[in-house]
């Protein structure tokens, strides 16, 4: 995980750095297109780098997640350092891919069906006030029951790997099945981790970066100071160099890996727990 952290960190820097700058330049020079071309020349090298790292660290996610879970259903223990990968943690990475993939599909779909009705709204608005007033209404309640239904889908989906790690068996909608019935509470469980470990790696971050970035660090990434991104992240490569910065950095990325691993795997122990919950109340406990 520290190694997809460290490929994926300093591709992001680097990347943040030309993404930053070129909205600065385009505050600083409005309506030039020549000198928004050369302020994003560069950008596609850092991708590469980055998809690599997010795989890594996904990768490493996962295996940590299976050896979790591996623990609770099966009593095998990994010690510390518990990344292994092999056909649990494939199995474990494919039922995580699949069930995103279908929450993107929600959000896409959205989508795809507010654009219709804004240009259908639009193509109405000069017909009729009344018609285009309805088409927005029903805009509104369909952006909030695109929301309640994203939320609700991501946790009746969300024990799949947990029950594929404790089945052996690729289960991607079988935490659909489990949940039924224990939504609600379900629901508040994840809520709460989520927001407590939210408020923990948000003060984390801040942490690190007003340390790392300087005070005004805020205001020069909204584009809100006369000092350039790219002066910025400029005078951090120098910082880098000195080693009680990079003491300073490398301790607050261990803190920053523990808290977020800490937080994963906390919001993935309320899968275990909708698996144990749902074993309890089902003697079978079995797929078709």
């Amino acid at each position: 995980m520290s190694a997809g952290f460290l490929i994926m960190g300093k591709a992001y820097i680097a990347f943040m750095a030309i993404v930053l700058n070129a909205g600065w330049v385009a505050n600083q020079n409005p309506g030039d297109a020549e000198a928004m071309l050369n302020a994003y020349s560069g950008i596609g090298q850092h991708i590469p780098m980055l998809l690599l790292g997010t795989l890594l660290v996904w990768a490493a996610y996962a295996a940590a997640e299976t050896a979790f879970h591996k623990k609770v259903f099966h009593n095998i223990d990994y010690g510390l350092i518990p990344l292994r990968f092999g056909r649990a943690e494939l199995r474990t990475m494919l039922v995580q891919f699949v069930v995103y993939l279908f929450i993107f599909g929600i959000i896409l779909g959205f989508f795809i069906v507010f654009g219709v009705l804004v240009a259908l709204m639009a193509v109405l608005g000069g017909m009729s006030k009344i018609l285009a007033i309805l088409v927005g209404l029903i805009l509104v309640v369909l952006y909030f029951a695109m929301f309640f239904y994203l939320v609700y889908a991501s946790v009746r989906l969300a024990p799949a790997s947990a029950l594929t790690v404790a089945t052996n068996e690729l289960h991607f909608k079988g935490g659909w099945a489990i949940t039924k019935g224990r939504t609600g509470s379900l629901f508040l469980a994840y809520l709460f981790i989520y927001i407590v470990g939210y408020i923990v790696i948000t003060l984390v971050q801040m942490t690190a970066m007003s340390s790392l970035l300087g005070e005004n660090s805020t205001l020069v990434m909204m584009g809100l100071s006369e000092q350039s991104p790219a002066d910025m992240f400029a005078s951090v490569a120098e910082k880098l160099k000195e080693p009680t910065t990079m003491i300073t950095l490398v301790i607050g990325g261990i803190i920053y890996m523990i808290a977020l691993a800490t937080w994963y795997l906390a919001i993935a122990g309320v899968g275990s727990y909708a698996v144990q919950w749902w074993r309890a109340d089902d003697e079978v406990s079995q797929f078709e």
